[in-house]
């Protein structure tokens, strides 16, 4: 991954890919319509350049999607994640609606999916209230099995703990679309938080291998060096983790629309590869 200039944002292509590609054009066919979901860059406090360490998970080898990448915490919206209400302490599903630039029941739905992926994957769950501290995260394994499990929803687990979605502990940060080449795509919003200071992160899900702080600049050095695979959309915010200057950079809303999505192109060398055209 490299910029070719300040605002156009380029990657190689794999074997795969290209025929893809071939194929997707032959065909003639419509793109997929892409799934919305919902990544969370969970971060806490480190002496790293940035001062900043971000959670990561390596997904199982046997998955459809994204096989052994490094990723953030998250995954698809569910068609339940709209359903319940909730209690929010901070911004509202109106609020967030504006924030997204979707209906308020699609914003909804987007934020409930983040916190709830976030708790199924990391342990994390940004629920509470504005004057009492957020729950502590090995009081919590119980509900996260089942909740894993489809035994449980996130109502279920609010209710019983009287604890209302912090949204406030939420910022989303971009939106990146899967090339329509590709047969399975997604919409995803990348979101921040910090780790609440009375939590920890820890994965005991099936669809990752491992879970691992890192430095953003250490990842990324990683990637170069071919010493892990990680997904364009995930480089380019590791990258803007890694430039950024502390925790704060990262606790604003940026405009996430329109969406980001590489298109497939020939370079003056007669290779094909693909761009983007991001704001760094």
């Amino acid at each position: 991954m490299r910029f070719i200039d300040r605002a156009t944002l380029e990657v190689e292509i794999h074997s795969n890919q290209v025929e893809a590609i071939k194929r997707f054009e032959l065909d003639g066919r419509e793109p997929v319509g892409p799934r919305v979901a919902a990544t969370v860059m969970l971060m806490r406090r480190a002496a790293s350049a940035s001062g900043l360490e971000v959670y990561m998970l390596k997904r199982s080898k046997s998955m459809a999607f994204l096989p052994n990448v490094l990723v953030f915490p998250g995954g698809g919206v569910d068609a339940t994640d709209a359903l319940y209400e909730y209690r929010w302490e901070g911004p509202s599903p109106d609020e967030w609606s504006v924030i997204l630039g979707m209906s308020t029941r699609d914003a909804k739905a987007l934020v409930v999916a983040a916190v709830r992926e976030l708790f199924e994957e990391a342990g994390v769950l940004l629920a509470g209230d504005l004057v009492s501290p957020l729950p502590e995260a090995d009081s919590l394994d119980d509900e996260r099995t089942l909740l894993e499990g489809h035994q449980l929803a996130l109502e279920d687990i609010l209710a019983r703990r009287n604890l209302a979605l912090r949204t406030d502990c939420l910022y989303v940060r971009d939106q990146w679309v899967t090339p329509e080449f590709s047969s399975r795509r997604y919409r995803a919003f990348f979101f921040s938080a910090m780790l609440p200071h009375n939590q920890q992160a820890y994965s005991h899900s099936t669809e990752a291998q491992r879970a691992v702080w890192v430095d953003p600049s250490e990842a990324l050095e990683e990637q170069r060096r071919n010493q892990s695979l990680v997904a364009p959309p995930t480089a380019f915010n590791l990258l803007r983790l890694a430039e950024a200057a502390g925790e704060d950079a990262f606790q604003v809303h940026i405009d996430c629309q329109p969406a980001h999505m590489f298109h497939p192109v020939f370079a003056q060398e007669g290779r094909m590869v693909m761009r983007c055209e991001v704001c760094r």
